[in-house]
């Protein structure tokens, strides 16, 4: 998919563009592994930050026990808590988030659309770290 295809071109039709209000994509990694960081792109060709950004680990599918590994959502409005990080302004370098050494097989990623419009555009999500 568009998400994972290495590319972080903020070019119009590189990324994914989901409706507006909350949205996520899921990334399955296959297998357990212990990661260190994310890094996260959003469409970034005009000035423009994303709502109620959070990316969450699991091991399972369902996300019934998660990690928050980041979470701007200043006022809690998705329901998991007021966040601590900071909103930051969309680039071509994207977000790089470490996480310390966690494990699971699944990443999600949430937002709720951008200062430019209600919709929520994916370019590519990475994780590093390493397989169990």
């Amino acid at each position: 998919t568009l998400v994972t295809d290495g590319l972080k071109d903020c070019a119009e039709g590189s990324d994914v563009e989901l409706q507006s209000g909350v949205r996520w994509v899921q990334i399955d990694l296959l297998r357990e592994t212990r990661i260190d960081a994310i890094g996260m792109w959003h469409f970034c060709l005009s000035p423009r930050t994303y709502k109620d950004v959070q990316l969450w680990v699991s091991s399972d599918p369902e996300f019934q026990s998660a990690i928050e590994v980041f979470n701007n959502d200043g006022d809690g409005s998705l329901g998991a808590g007021v966040g601590t990080n900071v909103v930051y302004l969309e680039t071509h370098l994207g977000l790089l988030q470490a996480v310390g050494s966690i494990t699971g097989r699944f990443v999600r990623a949430y937002s709720s659309g951008s200062t430019a419009n209600g919709l929520n555009h994916y370019i590519e999500i990475e994780v590093y770290g390493r397989a169990l």
